[in-house]
C-alpha cells in the first residue's frame, strides 16, 4: 500500500469519508493474519507517517489525539506532524467522537 501525499499544507490524509484511514487499517489487519509486518514511513518519519499512525490509534483504540500522539513520541521523539495534518487530526477525533 502506498500513498503518494507531499509535505504540504494542501494534502488531505483524512478524507471526510474515511476511506484513507479505513483503507490502512484493513492492510494492517491483512498483514497481522498473516505472517506479514507493516512498515509506515515517510521520507523523515515526522510528519506524514507519524500523522497516519495517529490516525491509526485513534480508530484502533478510540484513543484521543493527544493520547495518540503522546505514545507515538514515545517511539519517535522527534515527532513534528505538520500544523495542517494536526488540524485534519483533529477533526477527525470530533468525527470519531460523534460516531461512537
Amino acid at each position: 500500500l502506498k500513498f503518494d501525499w507531499v509535505d504540504d499544507d494542501c494534502t488531505v490524509m483524512l478524507d471526510k469519508s474515511g476511506a484513507v484511514i479505513d483503507e490502512v487499517c484493513a492492510f494492517i489487519d491483512e498483514a497481522k493474519q498473516g505472517t506479514g509486518a507493516v512498515l509506515i514511513h515517510s521520507v523523515e518519519g515526522q510528519s506524514r507517517a507519524c500523522c497516519i499512525m495517529a490516525g491509526v490509534l485513534m480508530k484502533r483504540h478510540r484513543w484521543s489525539l493527544r493520547r495518540s500522539l503522546q505514545f507515538l513520541e514515545l517511539a519517535q521523539p522527534a515527532l513534528a506532524i505538520r500544523p495542517a495534518f494536526l488540524a485534519q487530526l483533529a477533526v477527525f477525533g470530533y468525527r470519531l467522537q460523534a460516531s461512537a
